[in-house]
């Protein structure tokens, strides 16, 4: 019986010693492969960083100069709305005044003073 075990773990061995070195040898071909795309991926992302980089500064300036570009047109605008109003209230005091004074003319007063006796008098 020690005959037959032994024959047995002899032909597992066989087999399982060639398959952990083929597990093994796997392993570290793909941990080194892992490892080479790493440093391939870390070259290509500093050949990107750069170009990114100029890219973003250009956009952020041309957004800033649109940007104050837009701010001068509405303060320019706001100071023109301002204005309209300011004329436009101004128009509309002088129509109401007219409007009044046609309307209701200004009447003598009720007791009249010393001044205006004499001169009815």
């Amino acid at each position: 019986m020690e005959a037959a075990t032994t024959q047995l773990l002899i032909k597992a061995l066989t087999i399982v010693t060639p398959l952990a070195a083929i597990i093994l040898m796997l392993y570290f071909w793909l941990r080194q492969e892992i490892r080479r795309y790493g440093r391939r991926i870390d070259m290509r992302g500093k050949a990107l960083n750069e170009p990114l980089k100029t890219q973003g500064d250009e956009l952020r300036l041309e957004i800033k100069v649109q940007g104050e570009r837009l701010n001068k047109r509405i303060n320019e605008q706001g100071k023109d709305i301002r204005t309209l109003i300011a004329e436009v209230s101004a128009l509309r005091a002088t129509v109401e005044t007219f409007f009044r004074v046609r309307i209701d003319p200004p009447q003598p007063p009720d007791n009249p003073g010393s001044a205006q006796a004499g001169k009815a008098a």
